[in-house]
């Protein structure tokens, strides 16, 4: 049972920033430039909990700097 809330718990976690990597580009710019500095050190925290699924953090990151 606890692996499967573990299981769960990162799959949410993912699901989640892969959501705010979608918001990015509805966000002002201004506000954007406020949130980054928060955002990118837990983005870049990803890649150690989910290194079996590093695509999703990618792409968030991709779309927090073309945004």
């Amino acid at each position: 049972m606890q692996q499967l809330f573990e299981f769960l718990q990162q799959q949410l976690r993912l699901a989640i920033v892969e959501a705010l990597g979608h918001m990015s580009f509805v966000l002002a710019p201004v506000r954007l430039k406020e949130y980054l500095p928060r955002l990118i050190p837990v983005i870049l925290a990803l890649y150690k909990k989910h290194q079996d699924q590093p695509f999703v953090v990618t792409q968030v990151s991709c779309q927090f700097v073309t945004s």
